[in-house]
């Protein structure tokens, strides 16, 4: 349920923050969402990659369909890739990796911060 909440938070607070805060928003506020719910490592990176990656892709095409494709079909040529999708999909891979660092650092932190259970040694 966490994992949902925090995939869902990160895609709205994203969406919100992007249009007056610089791109690496999402990694704070996916590193700020995890210290406040924790959760393992991989459920981190993949909650908040998601959200955030989620939150790229619908900013990207909302934009890019308001202004005709001009700048991705400028991008194609550029890159040299087949099609105006392809770079509309390699920006939301981008989001996605950006959010995932900021829950898997945060994650990792908690990690390094909580105390551990000391076992007993093995003789």
């Amino acid at each position: 349920m966490r994992f949902l909440i925090i995939m869902t938070i990160t895609a709205l607070a994203s969406v919100l923050l992007l249009h007056f805060l610089p791109w690496w928003v999402c990694m704070v506020i996916g590193f700020l969402l995890v210290l406040m719910m924790p959760l393992r490592m991989g459920a981190a990176t993949l909650a908040t990659g998601l959200g955030t990656g989620l939150c790229w892709l619908v900013v990207i095409v909302f934009r890019d369909f308001s202004n005709e494709h001009i700048l991705s079909r400028q991008i194609v040529v550029l890159m040299g890739v087949p099609s105006y999708i392809f770079v509309i999909l390699i920006g939301a891979v981008i989001g996605f990796i950006t959010g995932g660092l900021g829950g898997f650092t945060a994650s990792a932190l908690l990690n390094v911060l909580r105390p551990r259970k000391k076992t007993p040694a093995a003789l």
